[in-house]
């Protein structure tokens, strides 16, 4: 009984219903996540004294990287983080860490939100990165 009327539903309720069950995941996945990013009452941790900017040819060579890199390879390309965000309890072994670099932007800084790129490393592992505008 209970196959025929999975039989008999039409392919508007299939959608539907596959669509309502992937909003569902997602929604729940993205709970889950570690933050890359900073929230704006989360401040850096540790702030270094470099002012540097990170330029369009680092950040081009930071997509070349694959995941799983060394964190020693990620910062030969990226130098020294502005400052690192405090660290995060994800599992239950060691926490991930964040580093933060500053954007350089183009000639028109003052109409320009802020932006940093936000890299994430497991232990000395590379992880990805996300850019945080603000």
């Amino acid at each position: 009984m209970y196959v025929r009327k999975l039989e008999t539903l039409t392919l508007k309720q299939w959608l539907a219903g596959g669509a309502a069950l992937l909003v569902i995941a997602l929604l729940l996945e993205s709970h889950s996540l570690p933050s890359f990013g900073s929230k704006a009452s989360e401040p850096c941790q540790k702030v270094t004294k470099t002012a540097s900017k990170l330029s369009k040819e680092q950040i081009a060579r930071l997509l070349t990287v694959e995941q799983g890199a060394t964190k020693s390879k990620v910062r030969g390309i990226l130098k020294e983080p502005h400052c690192k965000l405090p660290k995060v309890q994800v599992r239950a072994d060691t926490p991930p860490e964040r580093d933060v670099y500053l954007v350089d932007a183009d000639d028109f800084v003052e109409l320009q939100p802020k932006t940093q790129l936000v890299v994430l490393y497991d232990g000395d592992e590379y992880k990805g990165f996300r850019f945080w505008v603000h």
